[in-house]
């Protein structure tokens, strides 16, 4: 009787000391806090790429704390970032480096304080980031020129409207949209237009209806960001008959975006997967951080996909898929 008892006894003891053991081991893991460095906190573009950071922070539980313009402004930007860096309670950055030259400084500085950073939307070469979650943008300007030829047929002229010419990705797509027209069509470029450091989704509508006006010849645009959708669209009340018989080509999966392509007065768009630029800055995070491995890739670039009204309600879900995240987390 004795024997079984003392049996019980010990039972009890070791289960509990287990349990204990287990509370402090968990009690002792710690949460690195993240910031998330915005381009911008409230545009849709945006908002998805937040949906991809708290879907896989479901897993990896970070602290992130989002911080940054409401709309672009790399000033402003810049010294939010400073602030989280020299306040010193961030273990680790994911840097929006929509303008790399502005932000260079500021991720050396994290990482010689030995933090880790992650960068989205462009790279920042000549600094010490760790990893780069992004889009190939040259190659998607190629895809936005290669969607233009098969509309316009490969003839007549197009007007571009970009965004601050100063934010690399765009001077890409760009670049890319030109190169593929010029070695697969007849179709010139008319003119280039800016909105300057301006809101595009302000100035946008503003800047299309002058051209539009001003030159009556072209018979194409395209728009390589994710204003796109609400400059065609706010411009096409006033334009209607003009814009029925133009190429009109976009960029982004945003709601007016995606809207115009189903009605038709937009051609298609080319679609990032900036869902998985979110969900796989936090896994690479999770790599360095937490599983003590190196980051998947020193740049990894996600897929871009051309959405026209054939497809538009089937593929551009498609960029929503971690997959490519989960399959590397499986290998783990």
């Amino acid at each position: 009787m004795f024997t079984k008892i003392t049996k019980l006894c010990v039972i009890f003891v070791s289960f509990f000391c287990f349990i204990g053991t287990s509370v402090y081991a968990a009690k002792m893991v710690k949460q690195y806090k993240v910031y998330n460095s915005a381009q911008q906190t409230t545009h849709p573009f945006w908002l998805v790429v937040y949906d991809g950071m708290h879907k896989a922070n479901e897993k990896y539980g970070f602290n992130i704390i989002t911080g940054g313009p409401p709309y672009p402004n790399i000033v402003e930007q810049v010294q939010l970032l400073d602030a989280a860096i020299a306040s010193g309670e961030y273990d680790a950055f994911i840097i929006a480096a929509c303008e790399p030259p502005y932000v260079e400084q500021s991720i050396n500085r994290a990482v010689d304080d030995g933090k880790i950073v992650v960068l989205t939307c462009d790279d920042a070469p000549n600094s010490k980031r760790h990893a780069v979650v992004r889009t190939g943008d040259f190659e998607a300007g190629q895809k936005a020129g290669e969607l233009y030829v098969e509309v316009s047929g490969g003839r007549g002229s197009v007007n571009i409207q970009t965004g601050d010419l100063t934010q690399l990705s765009l001077n890409e797509r760009i670049d890319g949209f030109k190169d593929y027209i010029k070695k697969n069509s007849q179709v010139k470029v008319d003119s280039l237009d800016t909105t300057g450091v301006d809101s595009t989704i302000k100035k946008g509508p503003e800047v299309l209806a002058a051209r539009i006006i001003s030159s009556p010849n072209i018979d194409g645009l395209f728009i390589p960001h994710g204003d796109s959708g609400s400059t065609f669209k706010t411009t096409y009340v006033d334009f209607k008959d003009r814009m029925d018989k133009m190429t009109v080509i976009g960029f982004d999966d945003t709601a007016q975006a995606l809207e115009g392509v189903r009605e038709g007065y937009i051609d298609g768009v080319v679609v990032q997967s900036q869902y998985s630029w979110g969900y796989g800055s936090v896994y690479q995070l999770h790599r360095i951080l937490q599983a003590g491995l190196p980051p998947t890739a020193e740049i990894t670039y996600c897929p871009t996909v051309k959405i026209t009204k054939k497809n538009v309600d089937t593929v551009a879900l498609a960029t929503r898929d971690p997959q490519y995240w989960i399959d590397f987390a499986n290998k783990e």
